[in-house]
């Protein structure tokens, strides 16, 4: 059995806890931040529930196609957030998890991030460079 990868970032955001953990259920906002920078998620489907699908397309300037999609196997209120998740557009694709939690410190929130179940070292250092960009879209949107 292939050894599997994880992933860890944590990142700082100048925003209460609340609307940096509600910038991952909303579509409005996934709409306005999700994906690296330079691709698109025009209509992101979230049904924010335990047990509830979401499916996160983006696009990017080429018009390549890229679906992310899982299940919430948690959802704690501005604490905790647990979803799957899987490439739907690559065959063969693995479904990963991805752990979010969130810390409120001072007047900012500290976003640590967990993925899981990666097939190999070159996943986790894709989800990096593609979570890291995102995160970038994030930061503008929660300071405007």
């Amino acid at each position: 059995m292939p050894q599997e990868s994880e992933l860890k970032i944590s990142r700082r955001f100048a925003a209460p806890r609340e609307r940096v953990f509600d910038a991952f259920l909303d579509p409005e906002a996934l709409r306005q931040w999700w994906g690296p920078e330079s691709m698109a998620c025009p209509e992101p489907k979230v049904d924010a529930s335990v047990g509830g699908a979401y499916e996160l397309a983006i696009y990017n300037s080429e018009g390549e196609t890229h679906v992310v999609a899982g299940v919430y196997r948690e959802i704690t209120r501005s604490e905790r957030l647990v979803f799957t998740w899987r490439w739907m557009h690559i065959p063969d694709s693995v479904e990963m998890l991805v752990t979010l939690t969130f810390t409120q410190a001072g007047d900012g929130t500290v976003l640590d991030l967990h993925q899981t179940l990666m097939p190999s070292d070159e996943s986790a250092r894709m989800h990096n460079q593609g979570w890291s960009s995102s995160f970038n879209k994030l930061e503008n949107y929660l300071t405007t």
